[in-house]
């Protein structure tokens, strides 16, 4: 109706949930390949409907972020204050990319906060033996817990889509 054309070739289906016995979906006599997962604006939808794929995804991503920094975080000469504020503008900012989408499970919320705590810990250099707890470390570095750092996004994008003007809502839901 509106002049859009589905290339067969390209297009794939994924079903969320899905149960056996489904009849294909086929097109222009061309039956379309089921998919349990895929990648859209950088971030991977499962058939399941969860995020620890992504989330696994994103903390190697930030991890290599934070080791590209190595440098930054030896120099004895840059205050611990400032190398906070690099961490928090371009390693968690990697991390936390499409945060607003995710549903979080208990381990995944676990997984996000042992990988904040090392990246902390490495960058205050707080060693195991000064016996300081996750409490005192995001104290030092002024920092919030991180999944309440992704639940604040997921909420302050929520009243983003809420305060859409209607006419907006609909076409992007559909």
């Amino acid at each position: 109706m509106v002049g859009l054309e589905i290339n067969a070739e390209k297009t794939k289906v994924m079903r969320v949930q899905p149960f056996m016995g489904q009849p294909p979906v086929v097109t222009d006599s061309l039956q379309l390949e089921y998919v349990e997962d895929f990648r859209y604006r950088g971030a991977i939808v499962t058939s399941t409907g969860g995020a620890s794929t992504d989330i696994t995804r994103r903390i190697r991503s930030a991890g290599s972020a934070y080791g590209m920094l190595r440098n930054i975080w030896r120099f004895t000469s840059i205050t611990k204050k400032v190398k906070v504020k690099v961490f928090n503008s371009n390693v968690l900012s990697v991390l936390l990319y499409g945060c607003e989408t995710w549903r979080m499970t208990i381990g995944d919320a676990r997984k996000l906060r042992a990988f904040h705590h090392r990246c902390l810990r490495r960058i205050l250099k707080i060693r195991w033996f000064h016996k300081k707890s996750n409490a005192e470390v995001l104290k030092m570095a002024n920092a919030k817990v991180i999944w309440r750092e992704a639940e604040t996004r997921r909420w302050r994008y929520l009243g983003h889509c809420l305060r859409c003007p209607k006419s907006i809502q609909h076409t992007s839901s559909s």
